[in-house]
């Protein structure tokens, strides 16, 4: 079984209340956090409850050490996808390298961004995990 890693929209929208069957998806399977996950994550922290709500989040996958952070050779591949989708660094430097971690752990993805996220994984050769 593959492991799995959660994009950001996700966990916002658990945070929400949405999407429980993404929940269902990776019950059981291995997770991992990229560092650039938890960045924008604490980015959208306004209130002292969001940033527990955060930090409790987060907290399992440090001390499972399962947070996947980027090298200058995945910072390296990233911009040659951006170049070879010729996609704005600004607008999907995130999203690329999210995918980029992904294929570095042998992992699935799992996301609410569809959009952004397709052509990118086809690029990579990276599943994205959906509710049948």
């Amino acid at each position: 079984m593959k492991p799995v890693i959660i994009d950001t929209s996700v966990w916002v929208d658990w945070a929400r209340g949405k999407n429980e069957e993404k929940r269902r998806l990776v019950a059981g399977k291995t997770i991992y956090m990229p560092s650039i996950v938890i960045m924008e994550l604490l980015a959208g922290v306004r209130d002292k409850d969001s940033q527990k709500t955060i930090q409790s989040t987060i907290n399992p996958f440090v001390r499972h050490n399962r947070i996947v952070n980027p090298s200058l050779k995945d910072f390296a591949r990233a911009g040659e996808v951006l170049s070879q989708l010729e996609l704005p660094a600004s607008k999907r430097s995130n999203v690329v390298l999210i995918t980029v971690l992904t294929r570095k752990v042998g992992a699935e993805i799992v996301t609410s961004n569809l959009r952004d996220f397709e052509p990118i994984c086809k690029l990579l050769d990276v599943m994205i995990l959906s509710p049948s």
